[in-house]
């Protein structure tokens, strides 16, 4: 095997975990803000028929899911690397629930059952957050045939 030829962007200076401060001071403007998650511009969860539900991640394009590969393939060669990416992209884009995901899935696959169980907790609470109010657990669904919903159902 070979390591991947790029690297994506550079790995931020500081190797702490997700920036809390940006993230809390994120989750407070979503909650108090008059205007609907959609107006914000980075999750929308529409209702694609009645109590059928779909995520659109518009600020997350192609170029984003790319970095979200790569860092994919860091998994196998060098875990440090990987973290760092999963890191940054949840640092700029912390709607991005695939890359919780696999940021818990690489301390779980070193072992590390509560860092993986708090880095699953926190994507969850905070993708959760980014829910409408007229979105119901016990009433409507997350259909996994959309593929759009995938990534929250993996974190969930």
């Amino acid at each position: 095997m070979t390591r991947p030829q790029h690297l994506g962007s550079a790995p931020p200076a500081n190797d702490r975990s997700i920036d809390s401060f940006a993230l809390r001071s994120y989750i407070l403007t979503m909650r108090t803000a008059k205007r609907p998650p959609d107006q914000t511009g980075v999750t929308i969860l529409k209702q694609m028929q009645k109590h059928e539900w779909s995520f659109e991640f518009p600020r997350i394009t192609d170029e984003v899911d790319e970095q979200l590969e790569i860092a994919i393939d860091w998994m196998r060669y060098d875990v440090r690397i990987a973290k760092r990416m999963f890191r940054e992209l949840i640092g700029k884009y912390p709607e991005h629930v695939d890359a919780y995901h696999h940021l818990a899935l690489t301390w779980y696959r070193q072992g590390n059952m509560a860092k993986a169980a708090k880095v699953w907790k926190h994507g969850t609470e905070f993708a959760l957050k980014l829910f409408p109010a007229n979105f119901s657990m016990k009433r409507d669904r997350l259909m996994w045939g959309f593929l759009e919903n995938r990534p929250f159902l993996r974190l969930y």
